[in-house]
C-alpha cells in the first residue's frame, strides 16, 4: 500500500511542475507580446509596425479592381412596388430604389436622385394602354392606346389590324395579340 501511495504523490508532484511550467511560460508571452504593458514597451520583433496616424495619412482613393457597387438597401423594403395613378395611361412602377414612369410612349427613370428620360417606343414593338372602361346600358366598351393611336372597341373587335378584344369587365380587359392572350387594367399598359 505504501508503494502505491509512494507512486501517486510522486505522479502528482510532476503534474503539478508541468501545470506550474505551463503557466510561468503564459505569463511570460504575455508579458513580452504587451499584454501586460505599461506603456513605453517595444513590439515583438515579429509585429508589424504601426501605420501612418490620422494626420498622416494620405487622401488617396482606393484601387478599383472591377465589379459593380451597389448602394446599401433597407432590407425591409419591398422590392417591387406599383403605385396606382389617377392619369389614364401613365404607370409609375419601383423597383429596389428605381422609379420608372411611363406616360404616352414617354419614360422616366430615377435611381438615387439621377432621372432619366426617354422617348419612343422599342423599335419593332406595340405599346397598348387601356385608357378606360366605358359602360353603356351594361355593355362595356375599352377605350384603348396603341402608339399614341386611341380605339375605342367593343367585345369581338379587332383593332390596329392584330389585336383584339376578347372580354370586358368594369376595371380591366382580355386582349389577343397573335395568339399571345393578356389581361390589363385600367391605367395600366404592355408592349407587345
Amino acid at each position: 500500500m505504501a508503494a502505491g501511495a509512494a507512486r501517486r504523490t510522486f505522479l502528482a508532484v510532476i503534474i503539478s511542475l508541468l501545470l506550474v511550467g505551463t503557466a510561468g511560460v503564459s505569463v511570460w508571452l504575455m508579458a513580452s507580446s504587451g499584454v501586460f504593458s505599461l506603456g513605453d514597451d517595444q513590439n515583438l520583433p515579429s509585429a508589424p509596425g504601426a501605420g501612418p496616424s490620422a494626420a498622416e495619412a494620405v487622401d488617396e482613393p482606393l484601387p478599383f479592381y472591377g465589379g459593380a457597387v451597389y448602394a446599401p438597401r433597407d432590407p425591409f423594403e419591398p422590392l417591387v412596388t406599383v403605385t396606382a395613378t389617377t392619369v389614364p395611361g401613365e404607370t409609375t412602377t419601383t423597383v429596389a430604389g428605381q422609379t420608372t414612369t411611363t406616360v404616352a410612349g414617354q419614360t422616366t427613370t430615377t435611381v438615387a436622385g439621377q432621372t432619366t428620360t426617354t422617348q419612343g417606343n422599342i423599335p419593332g414593338t406595340k405599346r397598348i394602354t387601356l385608357l378606360e372602361i366605358r359602360d353603356n346600358d351594361g355593355v362595356y366598351t375599352a377605350v384603348v392606346s396603341i402608339d399614341d393611336v386611341t380605339y375605342t372597341v367593343g367585345v369581338g373587335d379587332t383593332f390596329a389590324q392584330d389585336f383584339k378584344v376578347i372580354s370586358l369587365d368594369s376595371d380591366s380587359g382580355v386582349f389577343m395579340y397573335g395568339d399571345n392572350v393578356f389581361t390589363l387594367s385600367v391605367g395600366q399598359s404592355i408592349i407587345k
